[in-house]
């Protein structure tokens, strides 16, 4: 037995009470896999998340996954740099001038280009290699 006829069986025998959810309103999967191709995705570490049984889509909850296949993490980590984005784009010259006096309080001259950059898990501008504008946390 396979891992699509396992979950078919838990959709079948408990519908909603169980560890399968059906996806309201949704009618169909754009990629149906076969059974080697989910074992070749799970092998991968990538994660399908939805199946298709009886004409309706069902998904696992709390998978840490939306509708569209991506981790909810990504979602969120690109919210988030969005949002700072954002924000940059509406006060950039108050945020660097904050960063700059922040800089030369510490003793050091603010010159050269601001780059941006990722630096463990943190989203922000970098200043000469040395100095991090941060604008978002990674998960």
């Amino acid at each position: 037995m396979g891992l699509g006829e396992l979950l078919e069986i838990l959709v079948r025998n408990w519908c909603n009470d169980g560890p399968m959810h059906e996806l309201k309103g949704i009618v169909g999967l754009a990629q149906e896999w076969t059974e080697d191709g989910l074992l070749q995705l799970r092998a991968a570490g990538i994660s399908t998340g939805m199946i298709a049984v009886d004409g309706k889509v069902w998904a696992a909850p709390a998978l840490g996954q939306t509708t569209a296949g991506t981790p909810m993490s990504a979602t969120r980590d690109a919210d988030a740099v969005m949002r700072a984005l954002q924000d940059l784009r509406e006060h950039l010259d108050e945020r660097l001038h904050e960063a700059a006096r922040a800089v030369e309080s510490a003793g050091r001259h603010t010159a050269g280009d601001w780059e941006p950059c990722v630096i463990e898990r943190v989203a922000g501008l970098l200043l000469d290699g040395s100095y991090l504008l941060a604008i978002a946390r990674l998960s």
